[in-house]
């Protein structure tokens, strides 16, 4: 005769407190959803909470902007940051052109000017090295980018187009700061993106050591975090390098960055800007819709 099976009590019991916790949560869930609608007014839509994006400019930024028409975006950033001393503000177009195309240009130059900002014209965004010399930037923004050829061919316009904006990548790149600081000393073998994390010390100038050395006893160690990354450096300190005076530590610099806008949908679309950027060497950030 089969042996009678056990009546496994316990298990049974939780899962019917899982069960009996989970239909309270979505009882309770619903009752707000209701309380809700209650309160809201007749054909007015539901709040869906956003998040608001950052500013993302800050007046101590070297802002080159490239592309521009009639300068209402560098009159507008001059105006929000209340100043334009770290601006350069560039059109493809001539003066003579520019005035003659944008009926406002002159107001939006003329307060760009007014705040300290330069302005720049005949710069072809694929040469940016002839027109803005001996100048690096924070950030380099291409507001609404288009090769204005004429193309009704699809296929051949969205070539047309990025071939403007990998030119743009390529020329833009030498231009932005680079990461400096005590964090470029121990990130720069990251930055490429080749995903190392040797602790050897061989990355670390010998100043970075000594600074290491100054702050922490001998064997301990210290850990860094830095572009998603982590490492922990560990040394063995001389006790004479500790008596050594401390000097101000070197002021961090994070590398440059560069701003598409562009419309949604196609055929901007088709134009895959996050795929051109990565094929010239960038790593992108994020994407505000």
């Amino acid at each position: 005769m089969p042996k009678p099976k056990k009546f496994k009590l316990a298990a049974s019991f939780k899962q019917l407190k899982t069960q009996k916790a989970r239909s309270e949560a979505a009882r309770v869930s619903q009752q707000r959803r209701q309380d809700q609608e209650k309160q809201q007014k007749p054909g007015q839509k539901a709040n869906k909470p956003r998040h608001k994006p950052r500013f993302p400019y800050t007046a101590s930024d070297t802002i080159l902007l490239v592309g521009e028409g009639n300068f209402s975006f560098a009159s507008s950033l001059a105006s929000k940051l209340g100043t334009a001393s770290n601006i350069v503000a560039t059109a493809y177009d001539s003066l003579e052109i520019v005035e003659k195309k944008y009926g406002d240009a002159k107001g939006h130059i003329a307060v760009v000017e007014r705040l300290g900002g330069t302005v720049l014209f005949d710069v072809d965004a694929t040469a940016l090295e002839k027109s803005v010399k001996r100048r690096v930037f924070s950030h380099v923004v291409f507001n609404f980018p288009h090769a204005g050829a004429g193309i009704k061919d699809q296929t051949r316009n969205v070539i047309s187009n990025q071939r403007l904006l990998m030119g743009f990548f390529a020329s833009a790149k030498p231009l932005l700061v680079k990461r400096s600081g005590r964090s470029a000393e121990l990130g720069d073998g990251l930055e490429e993106g080749d995903g190392s994390d040797d602790d050897d010390g061989g990355g670390r100038s010998e100043g970075a050591r000594k600074r290491s050395a100054r702050r922490k006893s001998p064997g301990d160690g210290e850990v860094f975090e830095f572009e998603g990354a982590r490492a922990t450096v560990s040394y063995e300190a001389d006790p004479q390098s500790l008596q050594v005076e401390e000097s101000e530590p070197e002021p961090v610099r994070m590398p440059g960055q560069i701003h598409v806008t562009l419309k949604s949908g196609p055929p901007y679309s088709l134009w895959n800007v996050r795929q051109l950027a990565k094929d010239c060497g960038f790593v992108s950030l994020s994407t505000v819709p």
